[in-house]
Parts: structure tokens; sequence; C-alpha cells
């Protein structure tokens, strides 16, 4: 034996305890989980209260101020011709300008494939147009020579609405190479 080794004093204590050291740590620590688990449940249920309440408040106001599908339905119903005859008058209609007509964006798409109408996806909305608006619109897109947005759109005349609209969701761009609007099919 070195003389390192014989001053180093061994203690150990007995079992016993050690099991009641351990257990009583153990005990602690539960007790410290218990309480943080405790204060994290009772945060999620104020939280899930709060929400209840305003799912319950956004209800409310929904039956307040949204006629009920089958009034919707009947005022689709209602505004139908009245779409036909704009699409007949104008050649195109926006989906954003549906109520106007008393039609959701949605009934509008629907209706307009029903009857055989082009539908363009310009990003957030559609527009809808004619056969024969579309090939107007198309001929009046390929005769535009300048890259200019604004002088193009003033080019469009009556369609400026739809070609502003398709350009900025990217449907239509300035083509170097062929020099004129393009639609992207």
């Amino acid at each position: 034996m070195s003389e390192d080794e014989s001053r180093r004093v061994k203690i150990t204590p007995p079992k016993d305890d050690l099991e009641r050291i351990a257990s009583m740590a153990a005990e602690k620590a539960a007790a410290i989980v218990s309480r943080r688990v405790i204060s994290e449940l009772k945060a999620i249920r104020d939280s899930i209260e709060r929400i209840e309440k305003e799912i319950e408040e956004l209800k409310s106001q929904c039956k307040l101020g949204e006629p009920r599908k089958t009034e919707r339905r009947k005022e689709d119903a209602q505004a139908r011709p009245q779409l036909l005859e704009t699409i007949r008058k104008k050649g195109y209609i926006l989906a954003s300008d549906a109520r106007k007509l008393g039609l959701s964006p949605t009934a509008l798409v629907s209706e307009a494939s029903r009857h055989g109408l082009i539908v363009l996806n310009a990003g957030g909305d559609a527009i809808v147009m004619s056969d024969q608006a579309f090939r107007e619109f198309s001929s009046i897109l390929d005769e535009i020579r300048t890259s200019d947005p604004e002088e193009a759109s003033k080019a469009a005349g009556e369609y400026s609405r739809a070609f502003n609209t398709l350009r900025r969701a990217g449907v239509i761009y300035y083509s170097q190479k062929r020099g004129k609007w393009v639609m992207i099919e």
C-alpha cells in the first residue's frame, strides 16, 4: 500500500441510510414536479376556457350577422339571371365583385362553370368571362406592344381591370423575347 492510499479514509454509510436518503430525494423531486405539472395544467385549463369563450362569442356573432345557408341559396338563385346579364353586357366579372350582384365569390365561380363560362384563376381572385370576351381579350393582349404595365392597361380598354388583376396575379406577363404580353395557360 502506498502512502497516499493509506491516508484516504473510505466512509460508507449504512445501506439503510442510503435507501432512506434516496427515498427522501425521490419524494422531494416528485413533489417539485407535481407542483410544476399542476401549475402547467392550471395554465392550460385557463387557456382552454378563454378559447371556448372566444369561440362562443364568434358563434353568436355569426348567427347575428350571417344569413342562413338556405337564405343565401335563395339570394344566389335570384342573382343568377343578373350574373348572366352582366357577363353578356360587360364580357367579364371579377369574383371579388360578386357581392355587388348578391352572390358569394364561390357561388359565382360554381354558377359560371355550370353555364360553360371561362373562369381564370387570378391568385386570390377569379375572373369569369364569356367565350367571346375571352377571345376579344386575348386578341387585345396580342396587339399590346408596350412593356409598361400602365400603358398596357390603358390599351386593354374595357378589359383594363381584368388585365391588371391577371398581371398582379402573375397570370399575364410581358415577354421580352416575343415583344408582347403573354397569358400563362
